[in-house]
């Protein structure tokens, strides 16, 4: 008797993990569309002189900028959850703010 109770326990228990999992991934695999337009959310991996790399939220993948100009002296710090509108394409990719 015991043991039935304890793999029904378990069976629940992984059940709610799973679901649970299932929530916050469908959650920030929304960020970056539910940003808007032009917008990439994330946590910033690094940071090099005017340049950074953040882990997109919906990817898992890592993404870079290079700061424009209005962003001069505003960098965001490794580590920093951050939201960021840009403009460019895939491979020129150019910060115009970082929240």
């Amino acid at each position: 008797m015991k043991s039935s109770i304890r793999k029904n326990i378990k069976t629940t228990l992984s059940i709610a993990v799973m679901l649970m999992g299932g929530l916050a991934l469908s959650t920030s695999a929304l960020a970056c569309d539910a940003a808007g337009p032009n917008t990439h959310v994330g946590q910033v991996l690094s940071v090099d002189g005017n340049h950074f790399t953040i882990r997109d939220a919906q990817t898992g993948g890592p993404i870079s900028f290079t700061a424009g100009k209005e962003m001069h002296g505003s960098m965001p710090a490794p580590g920093d959850q951050v939201s960021i509108k840009y403009s460019g394409e895939k491979k020129s990719l150019i910060a115009e703010s970082v929240q």
